[in-house]
């Protein structure tokens, strides 16, 4: 299976419906928190091409 990874805030409801759908389908993922992690904000802003985060 591919490597699922889910970069989540901790203001985003979106976020916890999509940790929700993949532990109720068993899809194990890696979670990168952005709401105070720096590095995983500029990795997600670089794989958005350069679109940050709501």
């Amino acid at each position: 299976m591919a490597k699922v990874e889910i970069y989540t805030a901790n203001y985003c409801p979106y976020c916890v419906k999509a940790k929700g759908l993949l532990e109720r389908k068993g899809v194990k993922y890696t979670e990168i928190d952005v709401t105070s992690d720096a590095e995983g904000r500029a990795k997600l802003v670089e794989r958005a091409n350069g679109s940050p985060p709501p």
